[in-house]
């Protein structure tokens, strides 16, 4: 089963029960990443890691739980994130917001790893739960650290002065979506699809945060050489006056 080196180093927990969700406390109790550098470049290390783990080992290792493919359609929006990402792509919502949002939402895939973690499963046949209990714990363990990393980030974690849709976050990336207990056809279409949502949700998130960032680089730019335009044009006008005063 695969944890990274540097996920299970820095999310090594201290003695002591903790009092709250690790998805609403990610810190908690992680004291050797709370020493950690809290920067950007330790936010990119760990989302790298979250998306290596998931891409090359998650999605491997459930397709080697269940032996057999099925051809077997989910709930397509069961979490929705498709309709999150289109609310993170929207031009209305500033870089900051959309940050803060996608936080948010990364928060909320954290509660919805977990109630799939913990789904009730009915099956005869002989399956290796502790196997997938394995696994959803080594996605929770780096999506952990992924979310301590962004809470010790101030730029990131600064909450935006204008109002973002939380709530309406929160009801699309619900776990209420899922069925209360599931075969083990069922449980295994509903595990890949998870996961692939997951994956796919992280990496186009950071593109369009990565696009909204350069925007906003561009357009101080152009806003400075404007500004620049402006006052030349100004000292112009200026020294006109000055030589027509002085004829």
């Amino acid at each position: 089963m695969f944890t990274s080196n540097f996920s299970s180093t820095l999310g090594a927990p201290f003695n002591g029960q903790p009092t709250e969700p690790w998805w609403k406390n990610p810190c908690q109790g992680l004291v050797q990443l709370r020493h950690a550098r809290s920067d950007k470049s330790s936010l990119r290390t760990q989302f790298a890691l979250l998306a290596i783990s998931l891409e090359e080992n998650v999605l491997k290792n459930l397709k080697i739980l269940y032996h057999n493919n099925v051809d077997l359609k989910v709930n397509n929006s069961c979490p929705r994130t498709k309709a999150v990402l289109r609310l993170l792509n929207n031009h209305h919502y500033t870089v900051n917001q959309a940050n803060y949002m996608f936080y948010q939402a990364i928060t909320k895939l954290g509660e919805f790893v977990n109630t799939m973690k913990n789904v009730k499963i009915e099956t005869p046949a002989k399956f290796d739960r502790e196997k997938r209990w394995d696994i959803f714990s080594d996605i929770e363990i780096n999506l952990r650290n992924v979310l301590c990393s962004y809470e010790l980030n101030a730029g990131h974690r600064r909450k935006p002065s204008k109002k973002i849709p939380a709530k309406k976050i929160e009801k699309m990336l619900s776990g209420k979506c899922l069925p209360k207990k599931m075969d083990l056809t069922m449980l295994q279409v509903y595990d890949l699809d998870v996961i692939k949502k997951l994956l796919n949700f992280i990496k186009r998130g950071k593109k369009i945060l990565r696009r909204k960032r350069r925007a906003r680089v561009k357009g101080k730019g152009r806003g400075k050489e404007n500004g620049k335009k402006r006052h030349l044009h100004d000292s112009k006008k200026k020294h006109h006056k000055t030589n027509i005063n002085g004829l």
